[in-house]
Parts: structure tokens; C-alpha cells; sequence
């Protein structure tokens, strides 16, 4: 496997030469936020990126989000534009080498971490958190990309309302819809696509979610049956909260070479505490059990010969991570540390049984 590390880009705090000194980091999944979702991402801008991490021996091969606009997923006349706004970036990434492009489906993503400030002021780990996982961070005007602070609580109030006349049946044939135009264009341009699980992080009351389960998201994968179809296998969240669930869409989709990108994030222990909204959220005294978790994890990606990409999580957060709704350096090594610890252990282990293999 190859770990790569967050990068939001050179606004992100943490440097890309404190990065390159992380050990075992093989490259960034980085992303463009400073371009409106839906715009389409320019040459240039995907190059420029790829120079700044390939400065410091950091290649750039997965992108970490790329946004897909809110009339697509909610089927609006604008939908096709968008859609081909869509393929021409994709069009663009393949043309500078990027491998895996990673993105959700989920209502509300981009704007989760201003409607999370909207709805509670006070940032919490849970916003903290939102922040990071929606690859949209907010302008410094306190914004998503493309919006104009004043007109903030009119769009969100407005978005809210759409999607409360939207039920999940409707917004699995919008997916469908992306789906059927989206994949064959990846596919003819030799790059992987990985759907993002609806993550905790973006539940909303009574707005419709398209992958919350694994049935779901094998329903997803195999809806447009192609090799450039697959997940961002997350570790946490409605899809994958109960720990047999997750190990087994790890083999599942592993198995089938649909899991093209691996995110290492905090899955909840046997037994927890959390449910609900409150899966995949962060607290200090389950990281032990959790992180125990992620050894089970990588043993199944070795069973099913997963050679892909994985994306660390991240561990303790900080009190000034979480008043900035934003992770810092020590965070997110922390949680490249407990991956590369962990890999090393199977590693060892693997060669001490006599079952080592790529």
C-alpha cells in the first residue's frame, strides 16, 4: 500500500517540507478549494500543485475531493453542464497523471462545515472534523468557495428546503444518472473513480442519504459495472460503523479491485457508546480500541492483496484544532505514525510466520 497525506493546498498550515519528513509518506492527496464547486479545474492549477509537492519528493497521484455540485445531486436542469464541467476536470487530472480522483454524493457535503458553524457556533471536534473530510474548506470569510458571505443563510435555508422534497429513491436515480455519464468517461481516460461513503460527519434530519449502508454502496459499484468504479473505502461512518461490516467490505470490494482508495479514519469500537449522528466522531478514550481496529483493517487488505492507496486518519486533536476547525501537523502525523507502526507490526509478523508477500 501507499500512504499518502492530506494536503489542502498552500493555504493548508502544515508545509509540505514538514510533510516530505513524515516517515513513510509515499505522496499527497491533495485538492484545488479555492475553486468554485463545479468550475472546471484548470491545467495550470493541477500542475502547479503537482510542482509544490513534487519539489519536496512528494508525488501527487489521488485527489481528495472533487466536488460535485448540489444540482447534480439534486437532479436540477443544470445537471448535464455540470456533468460535463465535471469530465472535462477529469479530463484535465488524467492529462497530469492523477491515478484516483475521490468524491462524494453526499447532500450537503461541500457546505457541512458552514451550515455546522450556522447550526453551532462553537466549533466542536465533530466540525473539526467535517472541515478536513468535506476537501471544501471555508473561504476567510467564513464561506464555501464561490459564495458570498451575506447571501450565506439564504443559499443553506434554500439547499436545506430542496432536499427536503427530495426522498432517497430520487436521489439514487440522480446518482445513477452522474453514474452512467461520469464512469465511462473515466474509464476511456485511464483514471479510477472512488465514492466517498456518506460520512457522519454530513447526516442532516430529514435530508436523504444514496450510500449509508453496504448494500448501498454495492449497489453503487455495481449500478455501472467498470473497473473505474469503485470506493474511497472509509473507516467509520454509517456505512462501515459496526466493525464486522467494515472487514467485510473490506474484503468484499477488495476482492472485486473496486477499492481504489482506503481512508484510515477513526471506525467505532465493539460495543460503543456512539450511534446515530455521533458515528465516526472522535473521542480520546476510544482511540485505543479504535486503533486496534485498524490492525484488523490492513490484515484484511493484505488477505484480498490490496495495493492501492490509503489515507491515515488522525489522532489526538488539539483544543486550538478544534477553536480553528481545522488539523494541524501534529494531528494528522500522529495518525500517518499509528498507520506505518501498524503496517511495520504486520510486516514483521507476516515474515516471523513465513507469509510474507508484496
Amino acid at each position: 500500500m501507499k500512504m499518502t497525506f492530506p494536503w489542502q493546498g498552500p493555504a493548508d498550515p502544515v508545509s509540505l517540507s514538514l510533510i516530505s519528513q513524515i516517515p513513510g509518506v509515499h505522496g499527497i492527496a491533495a485538492s484545488l478549494p479555492h475553486i468554485a464547486v463545479g468550475e472546471v479545474w484548470p491545467t495550470v492549477d493541477i500542475l502547479d500543485l503537482q510542482a509544490r509537492a513534487g519539489s519536496h519528493g512528494l508525488p501527487l497521484h489521488v485527489i481528495e475531493n472533487l466536488p460535485v455540485h448540489e444540482d447534480i445531486k439534486l437532479g436540477r436542469y443544470t445537471r448535464q453542464s455540470l456533468i460535463d464541467q465535471f469530465i472535462t476536470t477529469l479530463t484535465h487530472l488524467a492529462q497530469c497523471g492523477i491515478e484516483v480522483v475521490s468524491y462524494n454524493f453526499t447532500p450537503l457535503s461541500e457546505w457541512s462545515t458552514a451550515v455546522q458553524r450556522r447550526l453551532q457556533p462553537q466549533p466542536t471536534e465533530a466540525a473539526c472534523a467535517s472541515a478536513v473530510l468535506a476537501g471544501c474548506p471555508l473561504t476567510e470569510q467564513g464561506v464555501p468557495p464561490g459564495c458570498v458571505a451575506s447571501q450565506l443563510p439564504a443559499q443553506i435555508e434554500a439547499l436545506q428546503n430542496a432536499w427536503y422534497a427530495i426522498s432517497p429513491a430520487g436521489l439514487w436515480r440522480n446518482l445513477l444518472f452522474f453514474l452512467q455519464r461520469v464512469v465511462p468517461a473515466a474509464e476511456a481516460l485511464g483514471i479510477k473513480l472512488a465514492l466517498h461513503a456518506d460520512a457522519a460527519e454530513y447526516i442532516r434530519p430529514a435530508v436523504p442519504l444514496a450510500l449509508a449502508t453496504p448494500e448501498d454502496l454495492l449497489r453503487a459499484i455495481t449500478a455501472v459495472n467498470s473497473p473505474a468504479n469503485g470506493l474511497a473505502l472509509r473507516c467509520g461512518g454509517p456505512a462501515a460503523a459496526r466493525p464486522r461490516d467494515l472487514l467485510e467490505l473490506v474484503r468484499e470490494f477488495g476482492s472485486r479491485q473496486r477499492m481504489h482508495y482506503l481512508h484510515l479514519g477513526e471506525p467505532d469500537a465493539p460495543g460503543g457508546p456512539y450511534d446515530g449522528y455521533a458515528q465516526g466522531v472522535d473521542a480520546a478514550q476510544r482511540r485505543h480500541a479504535r486503533w486496534a481496529m485498524q490492525g484488523q483493517v490492513l490484515q484484511a487488505c493484505r488477505s484480498v492483496g490490496y495495493q492501492g492507496f490509503v489515507r491515515p486518519g488522525y489522532g489526538l486533536v488539539s483544543q486550538q484544532a478544534v477553536d480553528e476547525i481545522r488539523l494541524g501537523m501534529s494531528e494528522r502525523a500522529l495518525g500517518a505514525a499509528y498507520f506505518e507502526g501498524l503496517w511495520d507490526g504486520l510486516y514483521q509478523q507476516a515474515a516471523t510466520d513465513g507469509k510474507l508477500h508484496p
